[in-house]
């Protein structure tokens, strides 16, 4: 991250006064803590300031203070004098419409290697362990030069932004700097089980059977080096569930002994497949990704292709295998016709 960008970042927010801030479509911790925790700093600081998204804030995530005050939108406010895009690489990736005839400037925070650079200023670091751990050091930068001192929301927040990410500090982003944030954080007087405990121990019963309908999917590999599971629409019906609760099921084939890539394939309306793959560290799945239009990081990555089931699942896979010298099993249940 370039601390002159830091400083651009950190001047246009002064001088603004009507802020819209918005994050990727199926906003995830990362996302939704970003924009509570810039939001909350930028209204002490005496901005009018509105949280946008065009999904719903995940319900894991309704603990975090001021969830109730995020608005649920296809289209962007019209009469902002800035919009801040947290956790992906600009506007158009948030989802919303613009039907301003002179959008206001955009000002684009983001930690993804696949980052398009999309706005009129970037504060981007591919180093980071989230968006979150920017938005921090931004903070702290503001507060240093203001009246406005970081609080506990925002700390908690914050740290729910990097826990989230890092795989409650377990994936290859938790670095030393990541580590060193949280500690601060922490200090604010955050219970780190509680944290834990809303986001990976309070699941309900239908996302248990949901979880169990995935389970049942699950394929590996000829050479056992990635394995794959989907979820259908009929699942998410059948047990009364949503897409949000399909969060963290690529962990499961991902922790298979020997496995280097893991793929999610979940239908969506319209005759689509998202995919979220995730990697170990052999793989560049971001480089996978951007193949089919898609972007992310190293290990996690993912993109949404047309298409049914069957076709998208021997697409991606076929070169997934490419890339691990292997090839896929179509005995699986995931590739069914």
């Amino acid at each position: 991250m370039k601390k002159g960008n830091l400083k651009h970042v950190q001047k246009i927010l002064t001088e603004c006064r009507r802020i819209v801030i918005t994050t990727h479509v199926n906003p995830d911790g990362d996302g939704v803590s970003s924009e509570l925790a810039l939001a909350r700093f930028l209204e002490k600081s005496g901005k009018e300031v509105r949280i946008v998204n065009r999904d719903p804030v995940p319900e894991i995530f309704a603990f975090l203070p001021g969830t109730d005050r995020i608005r649920v939108s296809e289209t962007l406010p019209h009469d902002a004098d800035l919009v801040v895009v947290l956790d992906c690489g600009g506007l158009d990736r948030s989802g919303l419409k613009v039907n301003a005839a002179a959008p206001p400037p955009v000002v684009v925070i983001d930690h993804h290697l696949t980052n398009d650079h999309d706005g009129e200023i970037n504060l981007l670091d591919a180093k980071a362990s989230a968006t979150g751990e920017l938005v921090y050091l931004l903070l702290r930068e503001m507060e240093r030069a203001g009246a406005v001192s970081m609080d506990f929301p925002m700390a908690l927040c914050l740290y729910t932004s990097i826990f989230t990410d890092t795989g409650s500090f377990r994936y290859s982003n938790t670095t030393p700097k990541a580590m060193t944030i949280a500690s601060e954080l922490l200090a604010f007087g955050i219970n780190a089980w509680m944290v834990a405990e809303q986001v990976y121990e309070s699941k309900s019963y239908p996302v248990l059977k949901l979880t169990g309908a995935f389970l049942q999917t699950l394929a590996v590999s000829r050479q056992w080096r990635f394995a794959w599971g989907t979820i259908r629409q009929a699942d998410l019906e059948r047990t009364g569930t949503r897409e949000e609760h399909t969060d963290g099921f690529v962990n499961y084939p991902r922790s298979i002994r020997g496995v280097e890539v893991a793929i999610l394939f979940r239908e969506v309306p319209g005759a689509s497949v998202k995919i979220s793959m995730r990697s170990k560290g052999k793989v560049n799945v971001a480089a996978v990704a951007e193949q089919f239009g898609g972007g992310g990081h190293h290990n996690a990555a993912g993109c949404v292709l047309e298409g049914t089931l069957p076709e998208v699942t021997r697409r991606v896979l076929k070169i997934v295998g490419e890339c691990l010298d292997d090839e896929a099993c179509y005995e699986s249940p995931a590739c069914d016709t």
